[in-house]
């Protein structure tokens, strides 16, 4: 299902009044004090009633509306709000409904199965997603038991790592933070979220990201697991299959464009992962 609610389209539910589970278009105007907030204020704003993505209590209010109506909808946000400036703020948004909208899902057949993924049939399309959803459930399992082990490893072996490779870290994390906030079209200025703070709150995952590549590094040199370039090509025919994609121009890139050495470093670290696994299982 959610595979063809993700090839689904948004089409007119043909009705007036807004119930739970509907996608509803709305302008939605917010005021902090009576002023009008951009960062509050979106037009043509399409989500689902009920779905819990609406800052809190516009989803309620939702519900019973009718398109064309308008309505003034008081909350507070939470103290803990991530962005400060509205934190533990009274604020009230002025709703009006543009149209109410439903998903119209594809129709699961052999047509559906062909145009995602170039599957013979339903039944094959079913297969592999039972396959991959294991593969994942089983992925799942080795990265906790992984993550249990390493954290015994850290607690057991007390040292201090480099303050300069704690704050390459950082900056690792903050850049891809900072990708992740680009990508919605926003920053972290605009988001009220302060650089320095989140640097610092970021500090101990740092610190525990460097000692594990530490450790996990120390054990793969006294075990002597090693990666060749072979492996590493593998992996990325592997990637390059799932993405479609041309094999031999993607190691080109990977060499020219630096992902090479961070590639060999991961896939060494997971052998070195699996090797612990296993001496835990024994």
């Amino acid at each position: 299902d959610k595979l063809r609610q993700y090839r689904g389209n948004l089409v007119s539910a043909e009705k007036d009044t807004v119930e739970k589970g509907d996608y509803v278009e709305s302008s939605i105007v917010g005021f902090i004090d009576g002023k009008a907030e951009s960062e509050l204020t979106t037009d043509n704003q399409v989500s689902q009633v009920g779905a819990g993505n609406l800052i809190k209590g516009l989803d309620d209010a939702f519900v019973g509306m009718k398109v064309g109506a308008e309505k003034d909808v008081e909350t507070v946000f939470p103290d803990d709000y991530f962005n400060k400036k509205y934190a533990g703020k009274k604020a009230v948004f002025k709703v009006n409904i543009k149209s109410v909208k439903k998903m119209e899902l594809p129709e699961l057949n052999d047509e559906f199965a062909k145009n995602n993924g170039g599957h013979e049939s339903v039944d094959a399309l079913k297969k592999m997603i039972e396959e991959e959803l294991k593969k994942q459930a089983e992925a799942d399992v080795r990265s906790h038991n992984a993550g249990e082990i390493i954290r015994k490893l850290i607690d057991a072996n007390k040292f201090d790592v480099p303050y300069a490779f704690v704050e390459q870290e950082i900056n690792n994390i903050m850049s891809r933070y900072e990708n992740t906030v680009k990508q919605q079209g926003l920053t972290l200025e605009k988001l009220g979220m302060d650089r320095n703070e989140i640097r610092e709150k970021q500090r101990k995952n740092a610190e525990e990201n460097v000692k594990t590549m530490y450790i996990l590094r120390k054990i793969a040199e006294s075990e002597g697991i090693e990666l060749s370039d072979e492996d590493v090509e593998n992996e990325i025919k592997k990637i390059a299959e799932d993405m479609k994609q041309d094999s031999g121009m993607m190691i080109k890139q990977s060499k020219t464009q630096g992902s090479w050495d961070a590639l060999k470093a991961k896939l060494q670290e997971d052998k070195v992962v699996e090797k612990l696994i296993e001496y835990n299982a024994k």
